[in-house]
């Protein structure tokens, strides 16, 4: 008999507080009372606003037994909103949508018509009162140095006289012209020498023409030396990365006055923001070096090019869109910038003003 109960002892104390009964499942074992409470008490609303089992007052009161037994079938058929789970509200469809309007300020008219003439004019206008306020502004700045007021009253004087011009009716604008292409081209260096005799080298090109040269001679045993520096272009992407190409002609070291050994030379070098803030370093760096004169290509940016491939993101990597038909490139695979089919990262800040003559 004393063995019966402690036996029966020692297994109520295992179910109740011994090792099989861990704290995670008596935490859930309240968890799941707590949660059986809580329905029991959510009480479900009907459709008239009144909460399940109740009567409105002046309409009569049920029977105790017909409420409880209301609410209990109520209770029992009743749903809990889960949190997060919303209704979406429909939105309205395309046919109910009102139709788009234009910009209150564009004017929609025929070329010729009154409106349009009445339009072209308050244009004329607003240009003239554009240019006579930057005329009237105050040539002395506060807190400029000499040479920015330097600076400031060209530029005033420069751009005014140009709003002025585009108000009168000598301005052309010229039409979009039909697609073409650059062709590939076989240029010795002395044709690309002879084509631009006579010009001023820009310092900038000279620079970047000498980096690349520099660093075509790193990699090989048989250098060569400079012999003409031709044209050179800078321009950003789309990201804002800095990159220039060049082109220059180059003879082995010893016959730079031999018709024969002379090469044409592309370069491409990208800009290094971060060695701009040192003097010591050179912040251009030159990604590629190559010789041209067997095979290349002018550049495409006065033209719009007739694409036959595939375009990627409006990428053309068969041509160079940031440089003109002057500049000459190799095979669209041997460099990385430029191929912009689009050509708006490329342009200046007035494209259209800086190939116009405006009177003095």
């Amino acid at each position: 008999m004393c063995i019966y109960l402690w036996t029966e002892v020692i297994t109520r104390w295992t179910w109740t507080t011994g090792p099989n009964r861990t704290t995670e499942a008596i935490d859930r074992d309240g968890k799941k009372r707590n949660r059986r409470r809580e329905k029991a008490d959510v009480a479900p609303v009907r459709s008239d606003g009144l909460v399940a089992g109740l009567a409105a007052p002046g309409m009569g009161e049920s029977s105790g037994i017909g409420s409880s037994h209301d609410a209990t079938s109520a209770t029992a058929t009743a749903r809990r909103r889960t949190p997060g789970r919303w209704r979406r509200i429909a939105r309205p469809g395309a046919a109910t949508r009102p139709p788009s309007q234009p910009h209150p300020r564009l004017i929609v008219a025929t070329v010729g018509s009154k409106e349009w003439l009445e339009a072209r004019e308050r244009g004329k206008q607003q240009m003239l009162k554009q240019a006579e306020e930057l005329e009237n502004m105050a040539d002395d700045v506060p807190g400029l140095s000499e040479e920015d007021l330097a600076a400031w009253r060209a530029y005033k004087a420069k751009f005014s006289g140009y709003m002025r011009w585009m108000a009168t009716d000598e301005v052309t604008i010229r039409p979009t012209p039909p697609p073409s292409d650059t062709q590939e081209e076989q240029l010795s260096a002395e044709y690309m020498e002879e084509l631009l005799a006579g010009r001023e080298i820009c310092p900038q090109a000279r620079n970047f023409a000498t980096l690349a040269l520099k660093h075509y001679n790193s990699k090989r045993t048989h250098k060569f030396e400079m012999a003409t520096v031709l044209l050179s272009k800078c321009f950003a992407e789309v990201d804002g990365q800095t990159f220039a190409h060049v082109n220059f002609t180059a003879a082995p070291e010893g016959q730079s006055n031999s018709i024969t050994g002379k090469r044409l030379f592309f370069a491409e070098l990208m800009l290094i923001p971060e060695l701009q803030v040192d003097e010591t370093a050179e912040p251009m760096r030159v990604l590629n070096v190559c010789t041209i004169d067997d095979s290349c290509y002018g550049g495409c940016h006065l033209i719009r090019r007739d694409i036959k491939n595939t375009l990627r993101n409006k990428m053309d990597y068969e041509r160079c869109h940031a440089c003109s038909h002057r500049i000459k490139h190799p095979k669209g695979d041997q460099f990385i910038a430029g191929h912009n089919s689009t050509r708006m990262p490329y342009y200046s800040a007035f494209p259209a003003v800086s190939c116009m003559q405006p009177p003095n």
